[in-house]
């Protein structure tokens, strides 16, 4: 995925996969989040996550974390620049 260099993993669910990954142009840790190919294939899975980013990335909250960019995979920031997210952090899911 240009421009990111994925570093380690960090969750997986039914329909995604959670990354902690370096933004190489701006120098910071991120989380990239996927889909699975397997989810990938479903056209509600696919809209459901590019819904959830767009909701995500309107919001402005200390306790959401925000989104940076939405493509094939969407990045979305970690707080300090060398530590990954609490496993309790999720990135929300639409209502």
């Amino acid at each position: 995925h240009s421009g990111y260099r994925r570093l380690r993993p960090h969750a997986k669910d039914g329909m995604g996969q959670v990354s902690i990954a370096r933004d190489e142009s701006l120098q910071r840790d991120v989380a990239l989040k996927e889909l699975l190919d397997s989810a990938a294939e479903n056209h509600q899975a696919r809209q459901r996550f590019v819904s959830e980013a767009e909701i995500t990335g309107q919001l402005q909250h200390p306790g959401v974390v925000p989104v940076y960019a939405l493509g094939p995979i969407l990045a979305a920031g970690v707080r300090g620049s060398t530590a990954a997210p609490k496993k309790s952090q999720k990135l929300p899911r639409p209502a």
